[in-house]
């Protein structure tokens, strides 16, 4: 007789080990430490690519950021009533280059502008390469599943519209973005609009003679109290929207991904169609023995 002890010990042996990493695990490690996945995934000659561009972006992005405040504050300075030149500035240290740039405004403007568009595109390119190693690391973990809805609800989490990239339904990218064009350039204007009745109502209802609204008092407080609201009602609507499609893109993904591997046979049908039933109740009341009626069949 086999010795129970030596039974359950065996058992235990032949048993595979779970692996306890997952692909929500392989997310957040991606999150904190950019390259752990690809470590994990022993794809390390990626490692130092994605290393290289976020370190490259950044710096260009901080240099060009250093370089427009550098620029801008030239350009204030420049455009400066001499008269509040010192309360501006401190001191007079800065009025010594204050006449040469007087007489570049126009470089000057054009010079800040253009390092804070570097500083913007630079900075983005070095967020899109960190967005990339994380889905990277997601799309290239092994979690012995053909297709895995976890994986394209994490894909759309980090970048909308890449989870149905993942389940082959690109048709719906060039749709998702539309709406959030389309929510983006609604939040844009009614923010602007927003912010240009809200400095008019402020300035109309100030008491101070100086400060004139860009209406010249053509519109009454409440009118443009009325409008300021109008603006900020919508443009919080238009947040929400953008919101609810940015939830709405994970859930598409997810379930997407669950019916992927659904098959749909073309035997599978319902039909509905009229009938005459042979009723035995109507037999006895009628001397017509078929009833009308409907018949509902289900194919398989």
């Amino acid at each position: 007789m086999q010795n129970p002890v030596f039974a359950q010990k065996a058992k235990n042996v032949e048993q595979p080990k779970k692996d306890s990493l997952t692909a929500i695990k392989v997310w957040g490690l991606s999150a904190i430490l950019p390259g752990s996945g690809q470590f994990i995934n022993k794809q390390y000659y990626k490692i130092p690519i994605f290393y290289a561009g976020i370190a490259g972006f950044g710096y260009i992005g901080y240099r060009s950021n250093q370089l427009y405040k550098e620029t801008y504050n030239r350009y204030k300075i420049a455009t400066t009533d001499p008269a509040n030149f010192a309360a501006f500035n401190g001191n007079f240290s800065s009025i010594g280059g204050r006449l040469p740039d007087a007489n570049n405004l126009n470089d000057l403007q054009n010079h800040y502008i253009r390092y804070k568009q570097y500083r913007n595109i630079s900075y983005g390119a070095a967020s899109a390469i960190y967005l990339l190693s994380i889905a990277d690391a997601v799309v290239n973990f092994k979690d012995n599943q053909e297709h895995s809805p976890t994986k394209a609800t994490i894909l759309s989490t980090i970048f909308p519209g890449l989870g149905q990239v993942y389940n082959g339904k690109y048709w719906k990218v060039p749709i998702l973005y539309g709406g959030f064009t389309a929510f983006g350039y609604a939040i844009s204007f009614t923010g602007s609009e927003y912010k240009r009745y809200k400095r008019a109502y402020n300035y109309a209802t100030d008491n101070d003679a100086n400060t004139v609204d860009e209406f010249n008092g053509k519109r009454s407080p409440d009118q443009l109290k009325s409008v300021r609201d109008y603006y900020r009602r919508n443009r919080d609507y238009a947040i929400i929207g953008c919101a609810a499609l940015y939830v709405l893109n994970i859930i598409d993904a997810n379930v997407d991904a669950s019916l992927y591997d659904y098959e749909i046979d073309d035997n599978l049908s319902v039909k509905i169609e009229p009938t005459f039933v042979n009723d035995g109740y109507w037999v006895a009341q009628q001397s017509n023995p078929f009833a009308p009626g409907m018949k509902l069949t289900f194919k398989f």
